[in-house]
């Protein structure tokens, strides 16, 4: 994977209003989600609201305890302990995925629908942080439309920054269909 690739994406990825975080390596992967999740709670924490992290467990090779113990004060869930994820999702400041494939010239990640929870922890929470791997960045969407699988899956989304929609005014507001701040951990 080319460095210029990453840093297309990286630089895309912002000017569409996501935070990217990077590591130096797996031995600091840890310490990276915790500042990413740190920065997406204090970015997006309301008068109230839970300090619920939603992550997916198996989307990196962590130490999630490690993770959890940078935040002690947070509620982390794991999205593949099953049950009423839905609520617990709806709930949450923050969600963690992988992703299947993301794009530098459009600086956007590509989730397929995975489990009986789908895509929630990319939907729900007001955050979602979401990790990608240098050798998932492909320079355009037709190179990623050649990485999906057979079958299909039955749902992508395509994210490219926090849910934004304008009303018939013009008006701006981020936030309404889905998380109001996106960061991308690169691996």
């Amino acid at each position: 994977m080319s460095d210029a690739l990453v840093r297309e994406f990286s630089d895309r990825w912002q000017a569409l209003g996501g935070h990217i975080f990077s590591t130096a390596g797996p031995m600091d992967m840890e310490s990276v989600l915790a500042r990413a999740a740190l920065e997406a709670i204090t970015s997006t924490e309301c008068e109230g609201s839970s300090r619920t992290v939603l992550y997916e467990a198996g989307v990196i090779d962590v130490k999630w305890e490690t993770v959890v113990r940078g935040l002690e004060d947070t509620h982390w869930v794991s999205w593949d302990d099953g049950g009423h994820m839905r609520n617990v999702a709806a709930e949450a400041v923050a969600g963690i995925t992988g992703c299947a494939w993301a794009v530098a010239s459009t600086g956007s990640v590509v989730l397929y629908h995975s489990g009986p929870q789908g895509l929630l922890p990319s939907v729900l929470p007001q955050a979602h942080i979401v990790v990608v791997r240098r050798d998932q960045i492909v320079a355009t969407v037709p190179d990623g439309f050649k990485k999906i699988p057979r079958p299909i899956p039955r749902m992508m989304k395509i994210i490219s920054g926090p849910s934004m929609t304008a009303d018939i005014e013009a008006t701006l507001v981020v936030g309404v269909h889905g998380p109001r701040w996106v960061g991308a951990v690169i691996l």
